[in-house]
């Protein structure tokens, strides 16, 4: 199930770093908002896909983990950010998702 999760995270990052690649410029660092503990396994797998979005786009990424509430705090904090395309989620578990 994890194997499943970060393979479908992967593929959106991915995704969306195309889109921003498009973008000559960016007018700030993206904020990477991982449901994570820092140290822990999960948050290891986030630091390696922003040190690859990182390389991808040429922009400074900055995590921000935001662990505790079964990944509903970091899901708030990714929904009540600025809509303007600067902002990723990361989670592990699927049940994180219900707030977004």
């Amino acid at each position: 199930m994890f194997g499943v999760a970060v393979t479908i995270v992967l593929a959106v990052a991915v995704g969306a770093s195309y889109a921003f690649a498009a973008e000559a410029t960016f007018p700030r660092p993206i904020r990477f908002i991982s449901a994570m503990a820092p140290g822990g396994s999960g948050d290891l797998n986030a630091r390696r896909l922003v040190d690859a979005l990182r390389t991808r786009i040429g922009n400074s990424v900055v995590v921000e983990n935001r662990a505790g509430g079964g990944g509903n705090i970091a899901a708030v904090a990714a929904a009540s950010a600025t809509p303007d395309g600067n902002t990723l989620f990361f989670a592990s578990s699927i049940s994180s998702n219900c707030i977004v």
